[in-house]
């Protein structure tokens, strides 16, 4: 019988040569890379973000959510890593590794010897929980392979190009719905490595950054072409973090305006906040409900006009679909992360729309 090819590639590294089989995920067997880097890491300016984690337990307890919160297709990054049910997502993963590393016109052996020599600042990326069973030459593989295979999803998404590459579109939808998992993270600054070690490095920041505006139009209805929304952090956790940011829009400093028509328009802040009524409740008390034009999740406001009682409360137009409920159930457990300071504006805005109904 034949020798089957590898996926990826032959990775020669140091006194060693390992071959990547389907399936392989490891790089156990080649020798640590110790590379140093003079001047500051990159890690300093992200610690000030939220770890990438678990879901907090409060939520994963809460046995009509957990489906939301696992891969249904792929796992990403170290918390589902290995798990059998995800074994045959590996080969896709290779495939997307394979494409992004040839358009890099860079070698697997360089990309893994940069991602070594940053692995000490990447792990801190991560909660220690999470990565505390993989040494530092398994969570390089991992983080290469994952990170490679996500940049290069991202792209063809925005390409229109998997069958290109013999990828069927039911794939591209399930991993897709994945991608925006809480446990299924890489840390952005991953992927900025990963970027500017590639070729291609101007057109694929231009692919994530139109592919998070496409996840932000796929929420909220935004008819625009150039859609309101909030300024990229700057150094953003993970991909998660952008469609969040996106989404919220600017932040509102004034939770107190004058309306078009003399009134007042009111964004209570979520330490005011004190009603836990849904849509039909408000409409049912005799206020009426319109759509806001502010398409940002902060574009909530109760505007109290003279000649109209009790009110009118404005709302974004929220898209809801398959894909609603793991997207905001996962930015709310973001939002609740222990580490992550933040004022909770996905969990206070979204409680005002209907509630789900998880059955």
């Amino acid at each position: 019988m034949a020798e089957s090819k590898p996926v990826v590639s032959k990775v020669e590294m140091p006194s060693k040569v390992v071959r990547i089989e389907d399936g392989e995920t490891s790089c156990q067997g080649r020798d640590q890379l110790v590379i140093s880097f003079e001047g500051g890491t990159d890690a300093e300016r992200f610690k000030q973000r939220a770890k990438v984690q678990k879901v907090i337990f409060l939520l994963r307890d809460d046995k009509r959510f957990v489906k939301y919160y696992e891969p249904r297709v792929v796992s990403l990054g170290p918390i589902h890593h290995g798990k059998e049910k995800y074994r045959l997502a590996e080969t896709f993963k290779h495939k997307l590794a394979k494409v992004f590393v040839e358009r890099s016109q860079k070698t697997i052996k360089e990309i893994c010897e940069v991602i070594d020599g940053k692995i000490k600042e990447l792990r801190e990326c991560f909660e220690e929980e999470v990565t505390k069973k993989y040494n530092d030459i398994d969570l390089t593989w991992i983080l290469v392979v994952d990170g490679c295979a996500i940049l290069q999803y991202i792209d063809l998404a925005i390409n229109g190009t998997f069958k290109d590459h013999g990828i069927k579109n039911d794939s591209v939808a399930f991993c897709q719905r994945d991608l925006f998992l809480l446990e299924n993270q890489v840390p952005y600054l991953l992927l900025k490595l990963l970027m500017s070690l590639s070729n291609v490095e101007d057109e694929l920041m231009n692919s994530v950054k139109e592919f998070i505006k496409i996840n932000h139009q796929m929420v909220l209805r935004d008819e625009s072409s150039d859609p309101k929304s909030g300024k990229q952090p700057e150094n953003p956790t993970h991909l998660l973090d952008l469609p969040r940011s996106s989404l919220l829009g600017p932040e509102n400093k004034s939770h107190e305006a004058v309306a078009s028509n003399g009134g007042k328009k009111y964004r209570n802040k979520s330490s005011d906040w004190q009603s836990n009524g849904n849509v039909p409740e408000l409409k049912a008390a005799g206020i009426h409900v319109k759509p806001s034009r502010d398409n940002s999740l902060r574009g909530i406001y109760f505007d109290i006009c003279l000649h109209l009682f009790p009110g009118r409360l404005w709302l974004p137009p929220l898209i809801v679909d398959d894909s609603t409920g793991p997207k905001l159930l996962n930015l709310i457990a973001y939002d609740m992360c222990l580490d992550f300071d933040n004022d909770f504006g996905i969990t206070y805005d979204i409680r005002i729309f209907p509630r789900f109904n998880h059955r």
